[in-house]
């Protein structure tokens, strides 16, 4: 277990004695807008019972076979953003074969839990035995406040990590921002390439995202680039840069009109719109002309963006 003060950035292996929380609970993929009515719903809840919010949030085992929207980390950002006073990251294998019972009477109880809230497809227990219903049942005999939250729906359909993850590997990024309540987005440290993009007039930054991380299908994609507090418009290519013979899937972006070295940085690279598909050209000229016609486009895309709000004019 690892529990962050989400205030302080304070990362302890256990809650305090003093300190009593409300806790969301799920695996939060995407904290998307289902998620986040649970969330809200906590903070309520903590804001009632004197105590402290938080999202417990349980990281899946390595065999999982889905690919994460949002890696732990990225979780923290958007737990944090959201106003929860902390988060408490278990991992799976630490609390997979515990029963309902154990779930409730013993871990919540050692997590100084108040309140448990979760979604109304929530499971817990050994081989996901139980459901919200008897998260009710069990947290009224341990003295917890318990409440499930129904399904957010979105266009008549209703929000899940799963569709999500079928939109962004679509490259259908615009329509996912609908139900993730934010532009789907990736954090990684900026890493040296091969120097190609500054050679061909367009400086890029070369950031190679966690393996297990979904990322939107190859192309290059309208973007918004936070950087040192800061947000600027970007192009960004999702690919292996075919005509330059690359094999590592990863996001090379153009930030419009910054100069500086950000390697090292990890900046957040917010994915707003698809633009075209990734393309192997027969030279590195015809390249540097698409590129150039890629700059051109955002530009003229992002000169009606309202940057202080993220939203359009």
């Amino acid at each position: 277990m690892t529990v962050i003060n989400l205030k302080t950035g304070e990362r302890t292996r256990r809650v305090t004695d003093t300190e009593k929380i409300a806790a969301a609970l799920g695996s939060f993929d995407g904290v998307h807008m289902g998620h986040r009515a649970v969330i809200e719903t906590a903070k309520r809840a903590a804001a009632r019972l004197g105590a402290k919010s938080a999202a417990w949030c349980v990281v899946p085992g390595e065999k999982s076979k889905n690919g994460l929207l949002t890696t732990t980390e990225e979780k923290i950002i958007l737990f944090k953003g959201l106003g929860l006073d902390y988060a408490v990251i278990e991992d799976f294998e630490a609390v997979r074969d515990l029963s309902c019972e154990e779930f409730v009477f013993s871990y919540l109880k050692k997590i100084n839990c108040l309140g448990a809230f979760c979604g109304f497809n929530f499971k817990f227990g050994k081989g996901a035995a139980c459901g919200c219903e008897k998260l009710s049942e069990l947290c009224g005999a341990a003295g917890i406040a318990c409440e499930a939250s129904p399904a957010v729906s979105v266009r008549g359909k209703t929000v899940s990590s799963t569709l999500i993850r079928s939109l962004v590997e679509n490259g259908r990024v615009d329509e996912a921002r609908d139900f993730l309540g934010d532009f789907y987005f990736a954090v990684s440290k900026v890493s040296h390439g091969r120097g190609l993009g500054g050679a061909l007039g367009f400086p890029t930054m070369n950031q190679s995202a966690d393996k297990i991380k979904v990322l939107p299908r190859n192309g290059v994609y309208f973007t918004l680039c936070d950087i040192d507090g800061a947000r600027r418009a970007g192009v960004t290519n999702v690919g292996t840069r075919p005509t330059v013979n690359g094999h590592e899937r990863r996001l090379e972006t153009h930030v419009l009109g910054l100069d500086g070295d950000l390697y090292g940085k990890a900046p957040t690279v917010r994915f707003v719109k698809f633009s075209r598909p990734e393309v192997k050209f027969p030279s590195k000229e015809e390249l540097c002309r698409a590129v150039m016609r890629d700059v051109e486009a955002a530009e003229e895309f992002f000169s009606k963006f309202d940057f202080d709000g993220g939203k359009f004019l």
